[in-house]
């Protein structure tokens, strides 16, 4: 799922999802994909806007649950869920986590390392609605990170509907 499109670091540029309603800067153009991926509620289709440059990765994800659940579970259980199977899914160490904010919309923060100490994955995951958005830039590179993995992080927006 990381070795999609490549492209040179000189090109940011901004990225638009009109399905996803969120916008974003990156270091070049994002590859879509949609995959279905296994849920505590089953099945869910999840979009992602993914590239990687060199050592680097960067990518947005995102997923829509289904309404009761959303209505049904604390939003603070779907953020910590959503964190706990990112640090799984890639065998990683949970290195630092906050709440945060986007809007009125509620996120965590948090750092993961990447198994056996081979890299960085640092996340940003917001609750819009139903819908839950995965903000992501790492590195494989061992102890290492960089400005433009921020950049990244801090660039991403919620578009306004029509």
């Amino acid at each position: 799922m990381l070795a999609l499109g490549a492209c040179t670091k000189s090109g940011w540029t901004e990225f638009h999802s009109s399905p996803g309603g969120f916008a974003v800067t990156s270091p070049g153009p994002l590859a879509d994909t949609t995959i279905l991926v296994g849920t505590a509620v089953g099945p869910i289709e999840m979009t992602t806007n993914m590239i990687r440059i060199d050592d680097y990765f960067y990518g947005v994800a995102w997923s829509d649950y289904p309404q009761i659940f959303i209505d049904s579970t604390p939003a603070e259980n779907i953020l910590s869920g959503a964190r706990d199977g990112a640090v799984a899914n890639i065998k990683g160490r949970l290195l630092d986590d906050r709440p945060i904010h986007i809007g009125d919309h509620p996120g965590r923060e948090f750092e993961i390392e990447i198994a056996g100490g081979r890299g960085v994955m640092k996340m940003r995951i917001y609750l819009v609605g139903r819908r839950l958005f995965q903000v992501t830039a790492g590195t494989v590179m061992k102890n290492t990170s960089s400005p433009d993995m921020e950049r990244f992080l801090d660039s991403f927006r919620l578009m306004e509907k029509a």
